[in-house]
């Protein structure tokens, strides 16, 4: 394993036999991405501008110019944060919904440090109250 990937308490945390999961390699990176996808930008503690601006779009309507919004503000995050990897790609598949945003982010990136490929499927929705 290489120490720049690194290792790191698995996200969603969990026990096992008292014990709390690690994530270690490739997969931490996943989550890391999906962490800061799922983070608005204020909302952590320890720094205000960690996360990404996806909530913006929230309200936005459901059609491709939409799709667009949110595939750049997936570049600019983990462009910003997570800096292990190099974006390939973002893709933005919308599904026909009349007014709710859902969608589903794939992302593709390669590893810096080892020069392999990651992919990540995100979904992004808003929940109904």
């Amino acid at each position: 394993m290489n120490d720049y990937v690194g290792t790191s308490m698995a996200n969603p945390a969990q026990l096992i036999g008292g014990r709390c999961l690690v994530a270690e390699g490739e997969r931490v990176i996943a989550e890391s991405i999906a962490d800061i996808l799922g983070t608005s930008v204020g909302d952590s503690l320890l720094d205000c501008e960690y996360g990404s601006r996806l909530d913006s779009a929230l309200h936005l309507p459901n059609d491709e110019v939409t799709w667009q919004i949110i595939r750049q503000i997936v570049f600019e995050a983990v462009g910003e944060w997570e800096r292990r990897v190099k974006l390939i790609n973002v893709n933005v598949v919308g599904e026909d919904t009349d007014s709710l945003i859902k969608c589903t982010i794939h992302i593709s990136y390669k590893i810096l440090s080892t020069n392999k490929t990651g992919a990540l499927v995100y979904p992004f929705y808003k929940q109904l109250p």
